[in-house]
């Protein structure tokens, strides 16, 4: 009787898993692009972080002019979210940063990314320059209880040494929900989330969050 019981209990689960989400099954695959710092000590006393770029590498001519939903979306939550985490470093303003970032997208369209960042630390005379580079930003496609197709997001922050160009710490994000049967092993997220299809949006949250805590980390320890 008890082996029965055990047996329906485990039935029911799996049945119901294969339609109920999983809350970010997160896509972590060591490359050197993710998860880099510098073993090198850089002292860094204050910084600027740049509009995030939707394009999915550093090409000239690529770079969007303006700051459109989801880039605004992230770089808002990333700026408030990193700024009250971070100790003894100044922040530009972040309004200041995208108005210079603009102004130079705008006459200069052809420069690539990494070096609007730079040309930004550079007039606002910081130490460091934070990017953020969106390769994938999926909207859902349904609803919370049921989806065609689930958000996925990835993107990645990176600190620029303004003196030498170099990148001195990277980190990648990368999140496709998943039904709950794709990873069992993260059931504290399924159940967190109260097992409902998010937006790309929360995902994006999600990640910024999850970054940011990365990124103080080893600013604080600078």
């Amino acid at each position: 009787m008890k082996k029965y019981s055990l047996s329906l209990i485990l039935f029911v689960f799996i049945v119901s898993s294969c339609a109920v989400p999983l809350w970010g099954n997160k896509e972590d695959v060591n490359t050197p692009n993710e998860n880099f710092a510098t073993k090198a000590k850089v002292e860094i006393n204050n910084l600027v972080v740049i509009p995030f770029s939707s394009k999915s590498d550093n090409l000239e001519g690529e770079l969007r002019p303006a700051i459109l939903t989801k880039e605004k979306i992230l770089t808002m939550a990333f700026y408030n979210d990193l700024v009250p985490k971070v100790n003894g470093v100044d922040f530009i303003l972040l309004d200041s940063a995208a108005k210079e970032y603009e102004n130079i997208v705008n006459t200069k369209p052809e420069l690539p990314y990494n070096q609007v960042a730079l040309k930004i630390a550079e007039k606002f005379n910081t130490d460091a320059v934070i990017t953020g580079n969106i390769s994938r930003f999926i909207k859902r496609e349904g609803s919370e209880l049921g989806v065609e197709s689930p958000a996925s997001v990835s993107f990645t922050v990176e600190v620029l040494d303004t003196k030498s160009g170099v990148v001195i710490w990277r980190d990648t994000y990368s999140e496709t929900q998943q039904p709950l049967l794709g990873n069992i092993y993260d059931l504290d997220k399924f159940i967190e989330r109260g097992g409902k299809w998010v937006t790309a949006q929360e995902l994006a949250r999600e990640g910024v969050s999850d970054v940011v805590d990365k990124l103080a980390n080893f600013l604080n320890q600078n």
